[in-house]
């Protein structure tokens, strides 16, 4: 009985590491050497037009960081176009270990992508990153 629940629960530790395993490509990025507030564990979820997004902001330094972050949007034509940082469209962050962030963005077209800028508190871009929606 033991090891008929210890092939059960391997199987589920399995699935569950077959689902999280599913990792989005990144297109392209412009972020600078080794930033110090990265994106990881990305996830995207597209479903008839909607676009759920999540992922860690970290942070890879010792002491807190502090800037602004945003999602957006984004056709492959204006990958080359910087996005300015603006007050309303951004996400203000201080951490010291991680956060996690969410968004939802309505009547997505297919073959758009997902661009996620990283500003530091100076308002200097540190990571612009594009990332495929995949429907």
């Amino acid at each position: 009985e033991l090891e008929n629940e210890i092939r059960k629960f391997e199987l589920k530790e399995k699935q569950r590491s077959k689902k999280s395993a599913v990792a989005v490509k990144m297109i392209k990025s412009k972020s600078i050497a080794n930033p110090p507030v990265t994106v990881e564990r990305l996830k995207i979820d597209a479903v008839k037009g909607k676009v759920k997004v999540s992922f860690y902001l970290t942070n890879k330094s010792k002491k807190l960081e502090i800037g602004r972050t945003g999602m957006f949007l984004s056709s492959p034509k204006n990958l080359e176009k910087d996005i300015p940082l603006s007050l309303e469209n951004s996400i203000p962050y201080k951490i010291k270990r991680y956060r996690v962030l969410r968004r939802t963005f309505s009547k997505v077209k297919p073959e758009t992508l997902l661009r996620i800028m990283i500003w530091n508190a100076k308002n200097q871009p540190i990571v612009d990153e594009a990332y495929p929606i995949v429907q």
